[in-house]
């Protein structure tokens, strides 16, 4: 079992979020790149173009949740509205983190969300609207590469910035 270390910055000061790099049964990925064509393969899973374009656009956003119900709650709000092409709800993130002046650990899930780097101010916001944290985390990593074929679905499946 592979685990990933990822440090993110929020304002409450360093999270430190340990979580699974390979999946298990009990996470979600809330996605409907799974069946992109005829054979059934895994839209960027089989051999295509590698893109490292400078006209990427794409981002991968990391919100954290209290709770399944919660993260589930504002995937489908990102999801319905066009906001995220594709939201992953990875269980079993053990937080560390600066909150009202002492060291605070929880057990959250991490989502993983799959967007446009131009839906920031829009996905920002929803996450607030919905979110029951006082600060909630909400942090873009541009995506400088990847599959052809799956940043032109993340394209084809995320609305304009309005």
């Amino acid at each position: 079992m592979v685990m990933m270390m990822m440090m993110m910055a929020t304002a409450g000061g360093l999270r430190l979020a340990r979580s699974l790099a390979t999946r298990s049964t009990s996470s979600v990925g809330l996605c409907s790149e799974r069946r992109g064509h005829k054979t059934g393969t895994a839209m960027g899973c089989a051999a295509s173009s590698y893109s490292t374009s400078d006209q990427n656009d794409h981002a991968v956003y990391y919100v954290t949740v209290n709770s399944k119900t919660l993260g589930v709650k504002i995937a489908e709000s990102l999801l319905t509205d066009k906001l995220a092409a594709c939201v992953n709800i990875i269980p079993g993130v053990e937080s560390m983190y600066w909150w009202e002046g002492k060291v605070e650990t929880d057990q959250e899930l991490l989502l993983m969300i799959k967007s446009s780097r131009a839906l920031l101010n829009q996905i920002t916001k929803r996450v607030k609207e919905q979110h029951e944290y006082d600060t909630p985390e909400v942090i873009a990593v541009p995506i400088v590469g990847g599959s052809t074929q799956y940043l032109n679905w993340i394209k084809e499946n995320t609305r304009r910035p309005r």
